[in-house]
């Protein structure tokens, strides 16, 4: 939910459990936004597909999207239509094959040191949080 925000006491606690699960990271900290943020994949990303067709979107025509997305570096999650099929649809809702997302709530763990949260992690984080999450594996 690119609208989701955790209580105070909610973001805590999941930062001290992200420090349990990679605690040789370099660092961890969470942000909280009044507008969308982009939180993105960088060169893992490779393909972008529509979720209603399942097609493949030019990478073209997502950075013309978001282009016009962008508004005093914030993202106004407009809706679109789509070049495969014609439906509508936002930039967070289109399937990445590497996950990416907008939102105004982010954890971040920079260079954990350990392969990748498992689901059991997830759910745990889940849990904490309230929320369901996404999890986005950064390569620079």
């Amino acid at each position: 939910d690119p609208d989701f925000q955790p209580t105070s006491s909610d973001d805590k606690e999941a930062l001290i459990l992200v420090t349990q699960i990679t605690p040789e990271s370099e660092e961890i900290n969470s942000e909280f936004f009044e507008n969308y943020q982009f939180s993105d994949c960088g060169a893992n990303l490779s393909s972008i597909f529509c979720p209603h067709c399942k097609r493949e979107i030019e990478i073209d025509w997502w950075e013309e999207r978001v282009s016009e997305d962008i508004e005093d570096d914030y993202f106004k999650l407009e809706t679109y239509i789509l070049p495969c099929c014609g439906k509508s649809e936002n930039l967070n809702n289109l399937n990445y094959d590497m996950p990416q997302g907008f939102g105004k709530y982010k954890l971040e763990i920079m260079n954990p040191h350990k392969g990748k949260i498992s689901e059991e992690e997830k759910i745990k984080i889940e849990k904490i949080l309230k929320t369901k999450v996404k999890i986005i594996y950064q390569h620079i």
